[in-house]
């Protein structure tokens, strides 16, 4: 069957026609797609609906409508569901939908899959002239590239399915590839795009998208005060993390913010990297993150870019400093998270300054060669002239 014209201008963007096409179609599959989008679009207009399974096209695209809004909103419980009935429906079209939100809920998990799958997917998608697939297919090579660190391509990637549904006008795909640009970017080493990418989407995108987006604004360095309805898991998470920065957590929330990002290692990495630096910790070894506590290196990891130091915070102890006390490991830590009862040694913005050398001083614990020292401090090997 061929896809229904009101059904494609909504998911073109309008969707004026919407509601009563819903009611008038007698397809109940394509009805039960007009509701998902609907529903994704104004939840508080519309009660998430529950498609049919039956060997339809209609019945695919809904789920995979609810798939996509379940993977963006990290309720992975719910992801497991679509996939299930995209299984069980078995079209072309929904085995293709399914191996797409599969292959994204595996890139988040750490699996470097989602590079061949997505090739494969677009070439799919693109005989087909399945548009919103080519797009999240290009979305889900991005994924690939960054789980295997390869942000440049990753980088290239989302920004090709950002203009690409841009052009053909999919509010869906457009809203999930700038939310995957706005991290690669913070990633990228420059969070002030990726606070501006994510700050003008959050004001436009359907409270689904919302709660991934605040939570790329606050590691981006951008306090934005959660949400006040929170409805989906991502929406707690957001919630949880910036009250986490703000007073700390309890145990019991701390394990329940653990629960909701459980499932996405971008989102553990973010969390656990910023817990490690606020509580002064010493992270395992060979980490990026444990070359930076411990003063190998001067560059802060790539997820924790926007918070040394944060926009939000210019005061001078928002600056990277060292924590030294006797007894301890001295280590590197977020300063404007630090407990004010630890001796401070301020490290400094710029890596010449004098504090950054004492730092690094401190850091080096039984000593240091100059060639060593210099490389700390300054980010780049030592030559002798």
């Amino acid at each position: 069957m061929r896809v229904p014209a009101p059904y494609t201008r909504a998911l073109q963007g309008d969707l004026r026609p919407l509601p009563a096409w819903i009611r008038e179609v007698d397809d109940a599959g394509w009805s039960a797609a007009g509701q998902a989008l609907w529903w994704l679009a104004q939840p508080d207009r519309c009660p998430r609906p529950e498609p049919p399974r039956d060997a339809s096209d209609g019945a695919a695209e809904a789920w995979s409508l609810l798939g996509r809004a379940d993977l963006v909103s990290l309720d992975f419980a719910s992801l497991e569901v679509a996939l299930g009935a995209l299984r069980d429906i078995a079209t072309p079209r929904a085995t293709s939908w399914g191996d797409l939100l599969g292959g994204m809920r595996d890139a988040l998990a750490g699996s470097a899959d989602g590079v061949a799958l997505g090739a494969t997917l677009s070439k799919r998608a693109a005989e087909h002239g399945w548009a919103s697939l080519v797009v999240d297919a290009t979305s889900l090579r991005a994924l690939g590239h960054m789980t295997r660190g390869e942000l440049a391509e990753a980088t290239r990637l989302a920004r090709r399915a950002a203009r690409m549904a841009q052009t053909e006008h999919l509010w869906v795909s457009n809203y999930f590839a700038s939310l995957l640009l706005s991290r690669l970017r913070r990633l990228g080493g420059r969070p002030h795009l990726a606070g501006l990418i994510a700050g003008a989407c959050v004001d436009l995108a359907p409270p689904v998208f919302a709660g991934w987006l605040r939570w790329e604004l606050l590691f981006a360095g951008v306090l934005r005060p959660p949400a006040d309805t929170l409805r989906f898991v991502a929406d707690h998470a957001s919630a949880l993390a910036h009250r986490f920065f703000r007073a700390g957590l309890s145990d019991a929330e701390l394990a329940t913010l653990r629960a909701h990002i459980g499932p996405s290692a971008p989102h553990r990495r973010d969390f656990e990297s910023a817990f490690v630096t606020m509580q002064g910790l010493v992270p395992s070894e060979g980490t990026e993150l444990a070359d930076w506590v411990c003063g190998v290196t001067s560059a802060p990891p790539s997820e924790l870019l926007g918070l040394t130091p944060p926009a939000w915070k210019r005061d001078p102890d928002a600056a990277p400093l060292v924590i030294a006390a006797p007894n301890r490991t001295p280590v590197r830590a977020l300063g404007f998270a630090v407990p004010p009862e630890y001796p401070r040694l301020q490290v400094g913005t710029r890596p010449a300054r004098p504090e950054a050398l004492a730092a690094a001083l401190t850091l080096a614990g039984d000593g240091v060669t100059r060639e060593d020292l210099f490389e700390r401090v300054y980010g780049f090997a030592y030559r002798k002239s």
